[in-house]
């Protein structure tokens, strides 16, 4: 099935206070789980009693990235934001080859450290390719999954654009402890159809990694060397998720991947599988337009 969700106008909730104060406990009152390799997860859980629903961001950004979604789903759900090996606040080892592999399997470490089941996954980007892995991997902890634009195209990102952000991230100031933040946002931006929803203080974050964490550059830049392993997983795992699973695969209408890889994703992503598309909406569509996750997530439940 693939439909299209309804055009809304645009808002830049970023604004909003729920979404300032989501953003904010985010950093506050997150916690770390140590891995069995020695290295570190950071994740904030709001650990509320409710269904959970685990978190996965895009590359190259953290749990933040998840801050929209945050303010409108912590009432109905436990809320887990990771931040994937590599990223944000967890650890950075340059001895870590960061392969699709190694990040997913520490995620399931970590969900599985944690008892988690009848879990909800939502993802963007590599959260996306990672949540659909997951599902595969450990079926029986998963009620269902939201994956969003996918990053399993093999080749960095299918369009030039994305093509371009990749290349230009592992070449420039972008990854260096010397950031340059208009870089940084031109970048980013790239990842939007409307510039206007990319809010300053997410770019501020991001800003400062490599300025906080002097392996951040040699992490980065692993992933870009190992990125075609993502594709690898969407190979591998895709098809094997249960039919049991409702599986939703949004996609921004201007995404940067290609339509070969949208349609034959929608013929082999396995479960109860839904296809929706966002007009107007680029690759972060959890920054540009959340209220349509948001949408999807409660009209399913609601079924």
């Amino acid at each position: 099935m693939n439909t299209k969700t309804n055009e809304r106008p645009t808002d830049n909730s970023a604004t909003t206070k729920s979404e300032r104060d989501a953003f904010d406990r985010i950093s506050k009152n997150g916690t770390y789980h140590e891995t069995s390799d020695g290295n570190r997860i950071f994740y904030y859980h709001t650990n509320n009693g409710k269904p959970p629903m685990v978190f996965l961001h895009t590359l190259r950004t953290q749990a933040e990235f998840h801050h929209k979604l945050l303010a409108a789903l912590a009432y109905d759900y436990d809320c887990i934001l990771v931040d994937w090996p590599g990223h944000g606040r967890s650890s950075k080892n340059p001895n870590v080859a960061y392969t699709a592999q190694y990040m997913v399997d520490q995620v399931i470490e970590l969900i599985e450290a944690k008892d988690l089941k009848e879990i909800t996954l939502i993802g963007e980007s590599i959260g996306g390719t990672g949540a659909l892995s997951i599902a595969a991997r450990i079926p029986n902890r998963i009620k269902a999954v939201y994956a969003s634009n996918p990053y399993d195209q093999g080749f960095v990102i299918g369009k030039l654009a994305g093509k371009m952000v990749s290349w230009m991230g592992g070449r420039f100031s972008f990854v260096t402890k010397d950031e340059a933040r208009p870089i940084t946002k031109y970048l980013i931006g790239g990842g939007f159809y409307d510039r206007t929803q990319l809010d300053d203080r997410f770019i501020d974050l991001i800003s400062s990694n490599a300025t906080k964490d002097a392996n951040f550059g040699a992490a980065f830049h692993s992933f870009l060397a190992n990125q075609k392993t993502w594709h690898e997983i969407r190979k591998s795992d895709y098809a094997r998720i249960p039919s049991h699973i409702p599986v939703t695969l949004h996609y921004g209408q201007q995404d940067w991947s290609s339509k070969r890889v949208r349609k034959e994703n929608a013929n082999k992503v396995g479960g109860n599988l839904k296809v929706v598309t966002s007009e107007n909406t680029g690759h972060f569509s959890f920054l540009e337009h959340p209220e349509r996750i948001i949408e999807l997530i409660r009209t399913n439940s609601k079924n």
